[in-house]
């Protein structure tokens, strides 16, 4: 299949169904009858393992002896040819009477090619820094595309992390280099083949590349498993030998290693426009009459989707049942702007009158202190290495009392966002929710009750809140926003943050082929909010056509036009644009 095929395939577009030659073999593979282990793999008569001690995929797990484990292997076929894909499986038995932790590694020697000193890997890695993240050290923006050489020889020792590395090693609290997924690609420029080492996106990793003169080195993954007094523990990684590019590897860690068997709504995967409203002003500059002025053009602009965010009296405390109408945007020069439970009722219905989806925006958190609801809350803020809680990075027009940063790794928050989301379901009704600032879901918590990554705590509420959304309809979705600077996607519908910035969408290395969040998004749809939407427009475009991603329109925040108020020449050159994505020409009149 061809990247571009692919590519379109990961965003959820039709393809037509073609014919495929039935390929040859790949992989000739080489296993010790005595230990039924493979040992050996071939392509094109090169040996993958050639002075390597760590063999072609063994595991290691230290403090020896601390519990039995055992090694498995098993080949799998990936549909490219042959059987392509080595599975290795850990079992981990702890026979004692107490609780083990151990540190665990999958390790190879294999390489594409003996020509070690130009091998270079393709890894997944975030797209770099954001306030919230401060916790994990510094994040840089990195190109995914990197020389790996041969460590200890012609280059340095390499290694990322995916999630906190607090997880994978407990001494360390930096990240190195942050990884969307655990994959690394790796290959060398002038030879077809590539080995693609990956493994379960439901735990920490540390993803290495190391080497001694001796012979000593490969590629390693590290993580850290603690099992319980008499329990088992089963770990797989996989090694993957394949042509073509990254997302050919993407695929398979999608299909293998995390397969997603929950159906995902037809009517997102279809969805190319997603239009957001922040209580965008009308034609006296007060903030609140935008959204319906707005609503007339969406049939016009081909919105999908549209998300209704700033209706609430403070960040956090969203919809109460027998709260009925209150203020919202306390803050704004302008004056608050009075909403209801009617009034967004109203918006819904116009909204799917428009044949556009409904979306309510939630926040992953940030809580207003001058919500009712403060006082048994004030124990569930994010503690920092210094004992010490620290305000939200937001401070808006709904901002009345202090912002406080909550954590995800607090029972009594999680349980107030789904109590939040339910109110959502059951008051307004929507087609989806869309959660803001998913990659407030990385770091750590160091509150002397919960001390540890959030990542585990944020992984279980996700599946929750996705569960309780779906309660209400199997056709209801759930959208992150992680901005490529995470990737709790995974465990969502698809991917609805807003990244019309500088740093992000207007970085070029953001929208590199092949485009890094596509990597954790695999078929899931990327329906992004913009609120710079005509300033990024050209980078917005160049992105949906490079992935098959949707665009963002918007009102409310840095650009306030919203729809309505658009230059005649501008409406034009954005319509006719969005016509140009799949499924948008004709789809609406």
């Amino acid at each position: 299949m061809e990247r571009r095929t692919f590519l379109t395939t990961l965003a959820g577009a039709p393809l037509a169904a073609a014919p495929q030659p039935v390929r040859a073999s790949l992989v000739r593979w080489t296993r010790d009858e005595a230990t039924r282990l493979y040992t050996q793999a071939h392509c094109g008569g090169t040996p993958l393992v050639y002075r390597g001690g760590w063999g072609l995929l063994t595991a290691r797990v230290k403090p020896e002896g601390a519990c039995q484990v055992s090694l498995a292997h098993r080949l799998l076929r990936s549909g490219r040819g042959g059987e392509d894909i080595l599975e290795a499986e850990l079992t981990i038995r702890n026979t004692s009477s107490e609780q083990r932790t151990l540190e665990v590694s999958f390790a190879t020697s294999a390489h594409p090619t003996e020509a070690y000193g130009r091998e270079r890997a393709h890894l997944p890695f975030t797209a770099g820094a954001h306030a919230v993240l401060r916790c994990l050290g510094k994040i840089e923006t990195l190109d995914c595309d990197r020389h790996i050489g041969r460590p200890g020889e012609n280059a340095a020792e390499f290694s990322a992390d995916y999630l906190e590395p607090f997880s994978s090693e407990p001494a360390v609290t930096d990240v190195r280099r942050m990884l969307l997924i655990p994959l690394a690609d790796i290959y060398h420029p002038e030879i077809p083949w590539r080995i693609a080492l990956f493994a379960s996106p439901l735990r920490a990793w540390c993803v290495a590349a190391t080497s001694q003169p001796r012979g000593e080195g490969g590629w390693k993954f590290t993580t850290k498993i603690v099992v319980p007094p008499g329990g088992e523990v089963r770990e797989k990684c996989y090694l993957f030998v394949h042509e073509g590019d990254a997302p050919i590897a993407w695929r398979a860690f999608h299909e293998f290693a995390f397969p997603d068997r929950e159906p995902r709504p037809g009517w997102l995967q279809n969805a190319h426009v997603h239009y957001y409203d922040f209580l965008g002003p009308g034609d006296d500059g007060r903030r609140g009459a935008g959204y319906d002025l707005d609503a007339a053009h969406f049939r016009e602009f081909h919105v999908a989707m549209a998300t209704q965010h700033g209706y609430y009296p403070v960040l956090g405390d969203y919809l109460k049942p027998g709260r009925d109408r209150w203020m919202a945007m306390a803050s704004d020069l302008h004056g608050a702007c009075e909403m209801s439970v009617e009034n967004m009722r109203a918006r819904v219905k116009a909204t799917r009158a428009s044949g556009t989806k409904a979306a309510i925006y939630l926040h992953t958190a940030g809580f207003d202190s001058a919500s009712p609801y403060a006082a048994a809350l004030r124990d569930s803020q994010l503690t920092y290495a210094d004992g010490k809680t620290y305000p939200y990075a937001w401070q808006g027009p709904e901002t009345v009392g202090e912002l406080w940063h909550m954590s995800i790794a607090s029972q009594p928050w999680r349980k107030h966002l789904l109590d939040q989301a339910r109110n959502v379901m059951e008051l307004i009704g929507p087609d989806a929710i869309v959660l803001d600032e998913t990659f407030g879901g990385l770091g750590y918590d160091f509150h002397r009750d919960r001390r540890g990554p959030l990542s585990p705590h944020m992984i279980g509420f996700l599946r929750d809140l996705r569960a309780l959304v779906r309660s209400y309809g199997k056709d209801k979705a759930l959208l992150t926003s992680d901005c490529a600077l995470a990737s709790f996607a995974m465990w969502a519908d698809g991917e609805g943050g807003d990244h019309a910035y500088g740093s992000l969408l207007g970085n070029e290395l953001y929208r590199k082929p092949p485009v890094r969040y596509m990597a954790a998004l695999g078929a899931r749809r990327w329906l992004p909010c913009a609120w710079q939407f005509t300033q990024f427009w050209k980078y917005q475009m160049d992105l949906a056509h490079k992935t098959g991603a949707g665009v963002g329109v918007s009102n409310g925040w840095i650009e306030y036009t919203g729809l309505h108020r658009l230059h005649p020449k501008v409406r034009a050159r954005l319509i006719a644009d969005i016509e140009t994505l799949a499924g948008c020409r004709g789809a609406v009149s």
